[in-house]
């Protein structure tokens, strides 16, 4: 397909380094697969098409001086499109972790069950599984560790299912188990601290008040009103002197 009658509609800004190696390995062993790409509109030398996945190796083709490139035409809706776009981002071989959980989402949206998410994603069921139960949740934090490698997907998603006590269970089960080790088992345990004081996703902290009255915090609160009554009754005192000092010409006692 002429690759001048191809329009990108939204393209991306690329990491040149990644990019010279794309170029480099379509001109030592070609093009692995074909860009995706569905009609819209025409003129008098035949169709146009838009891109639906595929900008960066396209691109790399234009950059080998190439004019044609191989192109698989699809008919498709809006969202269907949208959808093709998304698996085809995933098959890259480096793809964000939001355009994973961005595609995971609306797949599941759209109705597709975890074996077929699975399949479209080419990744492990149990991992499908448990990033939903994460998703609906709306644990920002288990997701963002469980991107990072430290926290196993199956322990997050026991953590947001559980009550307090059940995690300290799970927490067991883990080191038990060999699942979490030394400074892995350090970073989860405060992870879980920080999810029960700021919440589960970012920027939206809520402080809990112990509302529970104990003599010993009766106590506390009475002598910090009674320091708070004494400092406001000396500040008192040295303005009433200050005052006096003023009016009739002689210095405050000391």
């Amino acid at each position: 397909m002429p690759i001048d009658r191809i329009r990108v509609l939204n393209p991306r800004s690329r990491n040149q380094k990644v990019f010279s190696g794309l170029v480099e390995s379509i001109a030592t062993v070609g093009l692995k697969r074909p860009v995706t790409v569905t009609e819209n509109g025409a003129d008098g030398e035949g169709p146009f098409y838009d891109l639906v996945g595929g900008q960066g190796r396209m691109e790399a083709f234009k950059a080998l001086g190439e004019t044609r490139i191989p192109a698989m035409a699809v008919e498709a809706g809006e969202a269907d499109l949208y959808l093709i776009s998304l698996i085809e981002n995933l098959a890259r071989r480096k793809h964000s972790n939001r355009d994973l959980l961005t595609a995971v989402r609306v797949l599941e949206e759209r109705g597709y069950g975890v074996m077929k998410i699975a399949e479209k994603t080419g990744l492990d069921p149990s991992y499908i599984s448990g990033i939903l139960v994460l998703l609906k949740a709306g644990e920002e934090r288990l997701i963002a560790a469980v991107e990072k490698g430290w926290l196993p997907i199956n322990l997050a998603s026991q953590i947001a299912r559980a009550g307090d006590e059940d995690i300290q269970v799970a927490m067991m089960e883990a080191y038990e188990t060999g699942l979490l080790r030394g400074e892995q088992l350090i970073q989860v345990r405060r992870l879980i601290d920080r999810r029960r004081v700021l919440g589960k996703q970012y920027g939206r902290w809520t402080q809990k008040i112990d509302t529970a009255m104990t003599p010993h915090k009766l106590l506390q609160t009475y002598q910090s009103l009674l320091r708070r009554s004494s400092s406001k009754f000396s500040a008192n005192a040295t303005v009433d002197a200050r005052a006096a000092s003023r009016e009739y010409g002689s210095s405050p006692c000391k």
